[in-house]
């Protein structure tokens, strides 16, 4: 792995992949001095992770096999948590739903949905591109929030339906960097394009 971050949920440590080719540790960082705290060390290549709500473990992907791991932070001892499933192939994004209940994977064929304690799939749902740049939920959580080539895609978490998207037609493809809904779940904030602008959407009542 090279690179990747991430804040704890409880916004006390930063998670960092290593920099260098090959280097597969995961380091803890204090969030306002940047000091390293502590490192885990992982014996196999990784290409994505995702913290579970609780912030004690979190997933993270094998890179050769597609099997999904669960890393205790406490201990740094890992186990299979899901094996590589057919047709979901390249796993680059995993996010946790805000009661931690199920936890959204982004693929080579889309995204799939899958209930955290049985580990079942409930849906795959096809994007076209399929490389957004990031994810995430509505505040309630009823709602998945896509950014794919210059698009905010909507999708109805409890069915994966596209509910409908959002256009700025001036960013290039896979461009969306980054998006936040705001505190009070109105707005969605999204960041790409080459000079990094931000922008602001409202949330209809989808």
């Amino acid at each position: 792995m090279v690179g990747g971050n991430g804040l704890t949920p409880d916004a006390r440590s930063i998670l960092s992949g290593g920099t260098a080719e090959g280097d597969n540790t995961l380091y803890l960082h204090d969030p306002w001095t940047l000091k390293r705290v502590r490192k885990i060390d992982i014996k196999w290549s990784w290409r994505s992770f995702a913290f579970a709500p609780d912030g004690k473990s979190l997933l993270v992907v094998e890179r050769r096999t597609d099997d999904i791991h669960v890393l205790d932070l406490a201990t740094g001892k890992s186990n299979i948590w899901r094996r590589q499933e057919p047709g979901m192939v390249g796993i680059s994004q995993m996010l946790f739903s805000p009661d931690g209940s199920t936890v959204v994977l982004h693929h080579g064929r889309g995204v799939s949905l899958v209930e955290t304690a049985t580990k079942r799939k409930h849906w795959t749902t096809a994007l076209h591109p399929t490389t957004p740049a990031t994810m995430v939920f509505s505040h309630e959580g009823r709602l998945l929030l896509v950014g794919s080539a210059g698009a905010i895609l909507v999708v109805d978490v409890a069915t994966g339906k596209r509910l409908g998207s959002a256009w700025d037609r001036t960013l290039p493809p896979k461009s969306i960097h980054a998006l936040a809904v705001t505190p009070d779940g109105l707005r969605l904030l999204s960041l790409g394009g080459q000079d990094d602008k931000i922008l602001v959407w409202k949330l209809r009542a989808w």
